[in-house]
């Protein structure tokens, strides 16, 4: 008896990261158990979380509407996982009329508050030369803080804009920087994007072999990017450099950088 007197009842938090938890591990009807309660008390991230299920988790029907009414409930709160995906249902129109200027206005608020993906999808939205909203020295630092907190794909596009000199100054040997963060973390395309930049010799000491070689590397990854680099690539290559270049996709990134 004295024992249940003194036991905590679980705060919110901890029933959060109960619920997070089942989700993760693909146990959705007693995450929701939890997290539904907790979004009805007021639980600003449990409304997000309610509503990104809502939207986006198989097996449970889609509901539009509803998950509109909780991610409005939770960027109220100034939630930033509710403000992104305010943002992104203004930009795809689900539950609500399409409106990029909502949107960006809601994803610039959750990336001021460090949310990558929110920075990711504004370098996205705002790099865009066919967009109404461009801005690209903006898309760029929103590039570079999702970057920053570990986005590959921010990565990759950061690299394209140091590279090109778009939104700013060129900076090849900081794109260089940048899209071998990415092809650590797994983008094939980083390493096509590497391989060019090693042959042409910009940014980066010219090895055409070498060049060809991450190129393949980044063929072998899965990157559609390859096929039209890679012909231009061998086209300047022997027979011989060629096959090179061909053993040579299977050494570890670093040897094939300087």
């Amino acid at each position: 008896m004295l024992k249940n007197l003194f036991l905590r009842a679980p705060s919110a938090e901890d029933q959060l990261s109960r619920g997070l938890a089942l989700l993760d591990d693909g146990v959705v009807e007693p995450a929701l158990d939890i997290l539904v309660p907790l979004a009805k008390a007021g639980h600003a991230r449990a409304q997000a979380e309610v509503a990104i299920v809502l939207l986006t988790v198989p097996g449970v029907p889609q509901d539009d509407a509803a998950a509109v009414k909780w991610l409005i409930a939770s960027a109220m709160q100034g939630d930033p996982i509710g403000e992104r995906m305010l943002g992104f249902v203004y930009l795809d129109g689900r539950g609500v009329p399409v409106d990029a200027v909502t949107a960006r206005d809601l994803l610039k608020k959750a990336a001021a508050k460090g949310d990558a993906l929110a920075a990711e999808q504004l370098a996205e939205l705002l790099g865009d030369p066919d967009s109404p909203h461009v801005d690209l020295s903006a898309a760029r630092t929103y590039a570079e803080e999702a970057a920053k907190l570990g986005r590959p794909d921010a990565m990759l596009r950061l690299g394209r804009m140091l590279y090109d000199g778009t939104g700013g100054d060129a900076d090849p040997e900081g794109a260089i920087w940048w899209w071998t963060r990415a092809a650590e973390a797994g983008s094939a395309d980083a390493l096509v994007l590497l391989g060019v930049a090693r042959a042409l010799g910009r940014g980066v000491s010219r090895a055409p072999v070498a060049g060809c070689a991450l190129v393949c590397k980044g063929r072998d990854a899965g990157s559609a990017l390859a096929g039209t680099y890679l012909r231009g690539l061998k086209g300047g290559l022997s027979a011989v450099q060629q096959a090179e270049a061909e053993a040579r996709r299977v050494e570890p990134l670093a040897e094939l950088l300087p």
